[in-house]
Protein backbone atom coordinates (compact mmCIF):
# COMPACT_ATOMS: atom_id res chain seq x y z
CA UNK A 1 0.00 0.00 0.00
CA UNK A 2 1.60 3.40 -1.43
CA UNK A 3 -0.88 5.59 0.72
CA UNK A 4 -1.15 6.32 4.28
CA UNK A 5 -4.14 8.04 5.60
CA UNK A 6 -4.88 9.35 8.30
CA UNK A 7 -7.75 7.06 10.41
CA UNK A 8 -11.15 7.96 11.74
CA UNK A 9 -12.88 5.06 13.61
CA UNK A 10 -16.00 5.32 15.36
CA UNK A 11 -18.07 2.73 17.75
CA UNK A 12 -21.60 2.33 16.14
CA UNK A 13 -22.69 1.87 19.19
CA UNK A 14 -22.02 4.77 20.97
CA UNK A 15 -20.66 7.27 18.31
CA UNK A 16 -17.79 7.96 20.22
CA UNK A 17 -14.81 9.13 17.59
CA UNK A 18 -11.17 8.87 17.66
CA UNK A 19 -8.64 9.36 15.01
CA UNK A 20 -5.12 8.06 14.44
CA UNK A 21 -2.29 9.99 12.05
CA UNK A 22 -1.11 8.93 9.60
CA UNK A 23 2.23 6.99 9.85
CA UNK A 24 5.32 9.49 9.65
CA UNK A 25 7.94 6.47 8.08
CA UNK A 26 8.64 3.06 7.64
CA UNK A 27 5.80 0.67 6.92
CA UNK A 28 2.36 2.15 7.19
CA UNK A 29 -0.62 0.41 9.54
CA UNK A 30 -1.42 -3.16 9.05
CA UNK A 31 -5.18 -4.19 9.56
CA UNK A 32 -4.52 -6.36 12.18
CA UNK A 33 -2.80 -3.85 14.15
CA UNK A 34 -6.23 -1.24 13.33
CA UNK A 35 -8.39 -3.89 14.34
CA UNK A 36 -6.87 -4.48 18.16
CA UNK A 37 -6.32 -0.99 18.64
CA UNK A 38 -10.04 -0.46 17.46
CA UNK A 39 -10.86 -3.58 19.52
CA UNK A 40 -9.19 -2.07 22.69
CA UNK A 41 -10.45 1.49 22.68
CA UNK A 42 -13.50 0.88 22.52
CA UNK A 43 -13.66 -2.48 24.50
CA UNK A 44 -15.16 -4.72 21.64
CA UNK A 45 -14.68 -8.31 20.98
CA UNK A 46 -12.60 -9.70 18.80
CA UNK A 47 -15.16 -10.61 16.21
CA UNK A 48 -15.36 -6.78 15.94
CA UNK A 49 -16.49 -5.71 11.78
CA UNK A 50 -15.11 -2.66 10.03
CA UNK A 51 -16.82 -0.61 7.92
CA UNK A 52 -16.74 2.78 5.56
CA UNK A 53 -18.43 4.73 2.79
CA UNK A 54 -16.16 4.45 -0.50
CA UNK A 55 -16.16 7.14 -3.13
CA UNK A 56 -19.63 5.83 -4.64
CA UNK A 57 -21.47 6.32 -1.52
CA UNK A 58 -21.42 2.63 -1.02
CA UNK A 59 -21.42 1.00 2.32
CA UNK A 60 -18.40 -1.34 2.41
CA UNK A 61 -17.99 -4.04 5.23
CA UNK A 62 -14.38 -5.15 5.94
CA UNK A 63 -14.35 -8.08 7.79
CA UNK A 64 -10.89 -8.63 9.48
CA UNK A 65 -11.32 -12.63 9.65
CA UNK A 66 -12.43 -12.94 5.54
CA UNK A 67 -9.25 -14.16 3.23
CA UNK A 68 -9.94 -10.77 1.61
CA UNK A 69 -9.80 -8.32 4.14
CA UNK A 70 -6.27 -7.73 3.49
CA UNK A 71 -7.11 -6.53 -0.10
CA UNK A 72 -10.08 -4.77 0.99
CA UNK A 73 -7.90 -2.87 3.64
CA UNK A 74 -5.93 -1.60 0.87
CA UNK A 75 -8.40 -0.57 -1.73
CA UNK A 76 -10.05 1.13 0.68
CA UNK A 77 -6.94 3.66 1.59
CA UNK A 78 -6.17 3.62 -2.64
CA UNK A 79 -10.11 4.22 -3.35
CA UNK A 80 -10.03 7.20 -0.59
CA UNK A 81 -6.73 8.45 -1.57
CA UNK A 82 -7.84 8.75 -5.32
CA UNK A 83 -10.93 10.70 -4.62
CA UNK A 84 -8.95 13.27 -1.95
CA UNK A 85 -10.20 12.14 0.83
CA UNK A 86 -8.29 14.04 3.98
CA UNK A 87 -9.14 10.74 5.81
CA UNK A 88 -10.00 7.17 5.93
CA UNK A 89 -13.48 6.93 8.11
CA UNK A 90 -14.42 3.75 9.65
CA UNK A 91 -17.17 2.90 11.75
CA UNK A 92 -16.87 -0.41 14.08
CA UNK A 93 -19.41 -2.43 14.79
CA UNK A 94 -19.37 -5.38 17.48
CA UNK A 95 -20.50 -8.27 14.62
CA UNK A 96 -20.53 -8.60 10.90
CA UNK A 97 -24.58 -8.79 11.70
CA UNK A 98 -24.07 -5.60 12.99
CA UNK A 99 -22.39 -4.00 10.67
CA UNK A 100 -24.73 -5.53 7.54
CA UNK A 101 -27.89 -4.14 9.68
CA UNK A 102 -26.10 -0.32 9.94
CA UNK A 103 -27.81 1.95 8.09
CA UNK A 104 -27.09 3.17 4.66
CA UNK A 105 -24.51 6.14 3.84
CA UNK A 106 -25.89 9.48 3.67
CA UNK A 107 -27.18 10.68 0.60
CA UNK A 108 -24.75 12.46 -1.54
CA UNK A 109 -24.76 16.65 -1.43
CA UNK A 110 -26.81 18.23 -3.84
CA UNK A 111 -25.49 18.74 -7.45
CA UNK A 112 -24.83 22.11 -8.78
CA UNK A 113 -27.88 22.13 -10.94
CA UNK A 114 -30.13 21.16 -7.86
CA UNK A 115 -28.98 24.42 -6.11
CA UNK A 116 -29.68 28.00 -6.57
CA UNK A 117 -28.47 29.27 -10.17
CA UNK A 118 -25.38 31.27 -9.64
CA UNK A 119 -25.39 33.15 -13.04
CA UNK A 120 -23.42 36.55 -11.69
CA UNK A 121 -25.11 39.90 -11.26
CA UNK A 122 -26.29 39.92 -14.79
CA UNK A 123 -27.44 36.47 -15.74
CA UNK A 124 -29.82 37.29 -18.51
CA UNK A 125 -26.61 38.84 -20.34
CA UNK A 126 -24.86 35.82 -19.45
CA UNK A 127 -27.12 33.63 -20.46
CA UNK A 128 -28.05 35.57 -24.07
CA UNK A 129 -23.98 35.36 -24.82
CA UNK A 130 -23.62 31.90 -23.65
CA UNK A 131 -26.72 30.84 -25.77
CA UNK A 132 -26.62 33.47 -28.39
CA UNK A 133 -29.82 34.27 -28.10
CA UNK A 134 -31.63 38.08 -27.67
CA UNK A 135 -31.26 38.95 -24.58
CA UNK A 136 -34.88 39.56 -23.79
CA UNK A 137 -35.57 35.50 -24.34
CA UNK A 138 -32.62 34.72 -22.00
CA UNK A 139 -33.93 36.74 -19.34
CA UNK A 140 -37.25 35.08 -20.00
CA UNK A 141 -35.22 31.49 -19.70
CA UNK A 142 -33.54 32.67 -16.32
CA UNK A 143 -37.24 33.63 -15.17
CA UNK A 144 -38.30 30.23 -15.29
CA UNK A 145 -35.57 27.77 -14.30
CA UNK A 146 -35.61 30.43 -10.84
CA UNK A 147 -39.69 29.93 -10.91
CA UNK A 148 -38.66 25.81 -10.76
CA UNK A 149 -38.78 25.35 -14.90
CA UNK A 150 -35.91 21.95 -15.04
CA UNK A 151 -35.92 22.55 -18.51
CA UNK A 152 -35.66 26.04 -18.49
CA UNK A 153 -33.17 25.43 -15.65
CA UNK A 154 -30.56 22.71 -17.46
CA UNK A 155 -30.68 25.60 -20.00
CA UNK A 156 -29.05 27.79 -18.41
CA UNK A 157 -27.53 26.42 -15.79
CA UNK A 158 -23.42 26.30 -15.70
CA UNK A 159 -22.54 23.11 -16.47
Amino acid sequence: MDVALPLKFKDARTGETRRLPAPVRGAPRTLEAFVSRVAESFGLPDTLCLTYVDEQRDRVVVDPRSSSSRDEWREAHRCMAAAGAPCLAFEAHASKAAALAAAPPPPAPASANQGPLRLGPHPGRVVALDLKIPLKYARELVRRARRGDEIARRTVAPS
